[in-house]
């Protein structure tokens, strides 16, 4: 007669009887793999799918705009520049002689050109600062406040705003922050860097006391996410640094024009050419700086939750085992031997996660590089404009 008894770490304790007449029982040890046995068991009844724990690799933002230059007038437009505003400097030192002509003279024909050879449908607007009051101390503080509108911004006719460029007169200080604020309101919010620009002509640094530097800034950094570009016009050469940290500030470009031949190339060139060019390089910021986070998040999310779905499944199937190895009837030895093998089982998926870490953030970074390589070449691209 043969009897199984309860296995215990692993091993049948089996009853026999031997030698027909003898009645005499002996127990006896087989070794069966019962460790292995109350693994398989466990993980059939209470174990998690760890393997859906780790997650496709997430689809990556790699492509690049591939946005070229316009060059001279056969330039063609990358990205469409949906409003302008000119920001006029009328203060009292455009009152001044290049030439034998008054610089307020040759920036009223060079801003008339400007306007006239500018797309009818980019919607544009005139700023006029400084116009208003004295250049002497007394007149100062009104002139500091003489920041107009003058024309609303609009698409279509320019022969308003041509009669307010004409009628503008050399006149007070230079109020450029306060004109930089008064050019964003014409602004709508907008998702494409670029699309929305203040082209600023002017002599000389702020002499209001603002702040245009961090004017130009709040624009660009703002809803709007207009640039602001500056042509210095006859610069003093102590003044020049000011207005270069202003057109940096808002994300733009810094010209400079000595003269009227200077000044109607620069206005001229930005007409045909540059707004589309720098809303071609703003567009290439904004894809390498989007896909980038993007990839970023997308990676980090799915490697985040792989994680959490390891240790919470690995967790439940730790917290089960008590429960389940009392149910069926194993000791001690035999319930550490399945929490190590447990252990182990986690372990392997962690190295595998680790595994998936590595060959995500590979594939991000060579995702990422190739934007960044697009980006580079734009902006070179953009730079050899400037050069030219």
């Amino acid at each position: 007669m043969l009897k199984s008894a309860r296995r215990n770490g692993g091993w049948i304790l089996v009853p026999t009887l031997l030698g027909g007449a003898a009645a005499a029982m002996l127990l006896f040890s087989v070794p069966l793999q019962g460790s292995e046995r109350d693994f398989d068991d466990y993980i059939t009844e209470r174990g998690e799918d760890l393997s859906a724990c780790l997650e496709e690799l997430p689809e990556l933002r790699d492509r690049g705009l591939g946005l070229g230059m316009g060059e001279g007038e056969q330039g063609t437009a990358s990205v469409p520049i949906s409003r302008v505003v000119l920001a006029l400097d009328a203060s009292g030192s455009m009152a001044g002689l290049i030439g034998g002509e008054a610089k307020m003279d040759i920036a009223r024909a060079a801003a008339i050109d400007f306007v006239s050879n500018l797309d009818e449908e980019i919607e544009l607007g005139l700023v006029l600062f400084g116009h208003t009051g004295t250049n002497q101390q007394s007149g100062r503080a009104d002139s500091c406040r003489g920041v107009e509108l003058t024309q609303a911004i609009q698409s279509g006719d320019r022969s308003a705003l041509i009669r307010e460029v004409e009628s503008a007169s050399a006149t007070g200080w230079t109020p450029l922050a306060a004109a930089i604020e008064q050019a964003g309101e014409s602004f709508q919010p907008s998702e494409v860097p670029g699309e929305q620009v203040v082209y600023i002509i002017s002599d000389g640094e702020e002499t209001c006391h603002g702040d245009p530097v961090e004017a130009a800034r709040q624009l660009s950094e703002s809803d709007v996410r207009a640039v602001v570009n500056i042509i210095g016009f006859d610069l003093p050469s102590d003044e020049r640094d000011a207005l270069l940290a202003v057109a940096e500030a808002g994300n733009g470009v810094f010209l400079e024009a000595a003269n009227a031949r200077e000044l109607q190339s620069r206005l001229s060139d930005a007409a045909q050419n540059r707004l589309a060019n720098q809303g071609a390089l703003s567009r290439t910021q904004l894809n390498t700086d989007g896909g980038q986070a993007e990839n970023a998040l997308s990676t980090s999310s799915m490697l985040a939750r792989s994680k959490l779905c390891l240790e919470a499944a690995t967790g439940r199937e730790r917290l089960g085992l008590a429960g389940w190895a009392l149910e069926q009837g194993l000791d001690s030895d035999a319930t550490s031997a399945l929490r190590e093998q447990l252990d182990d089982r986690a372990d392997s998926y962690q190295s595998q996660l680790a595994e998936l870490e590595a060959e995500a953030e590979r594939r991000r970074a060579v995702a990422d590089g190739v934007l960044q390589k697009d980006l580079d070449r734009t902006t070179d691209a953009f730079e050899d404009t400037l050069d030219d």
